[in-house]
């Protein structure tokens, strides 16, 4: 559970200018879908094993299920209050069943 929360940290970190590390060096964005949040992520297909479980692959679909309301979040702290322990069992509950 800490790692799952740390890594949705550290991606809202690098989406949201707070690091020093491009966004699209790491991920390649979604522009101009309906559904979801304005900040989606696409996750491309892994032939390898060892790619899955890589930072930048594992942390994608929980990524795209938040809410709006989470990713909009104007600073890191108000982004880490909104990751409760429900929300984050009810993500890791969606994230393990894909």
């Amino acid at each position: 559970m800490r790692r799952f929360r740390a890594d949705l940290i550290e991606t809202y970190r690098i989406i949201r200018g707070f690091e020093e590390v491009e966004p699209a060096s790491l991920f390649e964005m979604r522009f101009g879908f309906t559904r979801g949040h304005s900040h989606m992520i696409y996750k491309g297909h892994c032939s390898l094993n060892t790619r899955k479980y890589f930072f930048t692959q594992r942390v994608i679909n929980a990524w795209n299920h938040l809410p709006s309301e989470a990713v909009d979040c104007t600073s890191i702290n108000t982004f880490k209050s909104f990751l409760t322990k429900d929300c984050l069992g009810r993500l890791m509950g969606d994230y393990m069943s894909l």
